[in-house]
């Protein structure tokens, strides 16, 4: 409630009655009540970012770091500075806690974030190759995987296509990284058949040069898009990955198909499946010992 009240008196340009709604209210509220008090903080400290001079912001933050986990200020106070394009202040923000808390991973990866949010991939990138060298091993696969799905929203897609096909290449029964793979290459495909019906649509209501010649890119565009993700699913169902595993991929490509292939191309994924279960069940046939043997796989096995 005293955070709306804040809000209110902010929106009336009565800042010093907002800021002592604020000191009044880290008075008094409960100190268990630690998420409602930390909010407040953040309001007195965005309200300093807004309406108060470097100094008094300064101090807020001085003082917010005593009473709340610093790190956590921190990250939210460069939130504040990117909201209200104090771009350098919040790299400064970042930059600083990278340098102090080198070994978590999600610091580095709100820097390379922010970079490549304000158009500086170059920038991220760089970051990101410090992050590997100074972060534990056991995190390099996390955050490899976070920065591609990065490249892939605000970077270059053959970028990312290159850092996850280097950890499956490392790493071939990570299902998981597969899983996620696919669902990067699918959301490029959802828009990409997204640009394509928009242009479509143009053409339809006035087919000038320029429209048709769009549709025709936008086509062309969705059509790689499509064969890309079908070589990444023929790759998945090509894996050696556990039945419950299988039976997800398989029923991926399977729906894949039916909404962007043809009818002979869905036929052919549900023949490949029929191939992996008799191929897993007589692989268990001659592995059988004597008259015990197990039961017969399929794609609904666990």
């Amino acid at each position: 409630m005293c955070c709306v009240v804040i809000c209110i008196a902010v929106e009336a340009t009565e800042i010093e009655r907002a800021r002592a709604v604020a000191e009044k209210a880290l008075k008094t509220i409960h100190f268990r009540e630690q998420k409602e008090k930390f909010n407040v903080w953040l309001a007195l400290l965005n309200l300093e970012n807004l309406y108060g001079t470097a100094q008094s912001l300064d101090k807020a933050v001085e003082r917010a770091v005593q009473f709340n986990d610093p790190k956590a200020v921190h990250l939210q106070l460069a939130k504040m500075f990117e909201a209200t394009n104090k771009i350098p202040r919040a790299v400064e923000t970042l930059e600083k806690l990278s340098k102090k808390h080198y070994d978590n991973p999600s610091i580095w990866m709100e820097l390379v974030s922010l970079h490549f949010r304000r158009s500086r991939p170059d920038d991220g990138r760089s970051v990101f190759k410090s992050a590997v060298e100074k972060l534990p091993a056991r995190e390099r696969i996390a955050i490899t995987t976070k920065f591609a799905q990065i490249e892939y929203r605000l970077g270059s897609v053959d970028r990312a296509r290159t850092l996850l096909d280097g950890v499956v290449t490392h790493y071939p029964k990570r299902n998981d990284i597969w899983s996620l793979y696919a669902d990067a290459e699918m959301k490029l495909l959802a828009a990409a058949a997204a640009k394509r019906d928009a242009a479509n649509a143009t053409v339809k209501a006035s087919a000038t040069a320029t429209a048709v010649r769009e549709q025709k890119v936008a086509t062309e565009q969705l059509n790689a898009q499509i064969s890309a993700c079908r070589n990444l699913f023929e790759r998945l169902t090509a894996g050696s990955f556990k039945p419950k595993a299988m039976k997800t991929f398989f029923t991926r490509y399977h729906n894949f198909e039916k909404q962007y292939g043809t009818a002979a191309s869905a036929e052919r994924v549900l023949a490949k499946v029929k191939e992996y279960i008799d191929g897993a069940n007589a692989s268990k046939s001659a592995a059988a010992d004597g008259g015990s043997r197990s039961a017969p796989v399929s794609v609904d096995d666990e």
